[in-house]
């Protein structure tokens, strides 16, 4: 495998990347930036539709990790939960805008609008505030 990988912490803290590759190189403080084209195609007779992908970290107003925190999309049933970090990974159709509920007890609910176009990916961090 050639080429560089781009890693994001989107201020998740510190983290461990586990080092196994013969030849591999990790840098701190260095910005790569690459692009990825989402192409519509069939995946096992499945098609596939443009999207772009949402990335987020939920955090309380003293910048705390919500690991509880849960959100909903408008128009689906499922619920999402965040993971031990307070991160969240959604993806939007193109064209359209994805409308999530982000919400977790003891925490005012708070909605968030991601609109999708030309398959770019968005990072938000969402603060959640006490009630």
């Amino acid at each position: 495998m050639k080429g560089e990988a781009y890693i994001c912490d989107l201020n998740f803290g510190a983290h461990t990347i586990p080092h196994r590759a013969k030849g591999v190189q990790l840098r701190h403080d260095s910005q790569h930036l690459h692009g990825l084209q989402r192409n519509e195609g069939n995946l096992r007779g499945f098609r596939m539709s443009k999207f772009c992908l949402a990335e987020f970290r939920v955090v309380s107003t003293e910048r705390t990790k919500l690991a509880e925190a849960r959100v909903t999309e408008e128009g689906r049933p499922q619920v999402i939960a965040a993971d031990r970090y307070g991160r969240l990974r959604l993806t939007v159709r193109e064209g359209e805008t994805g409308r999530f509920m982000f919400s977790l007890p003891g925490y005012e609910d708070q909605l968030v609008e991601i609109p999708c176009k030309n398959q770019q990916d968005v990072q938000r961090v969402v603060v959640m505030r006490s009630k």
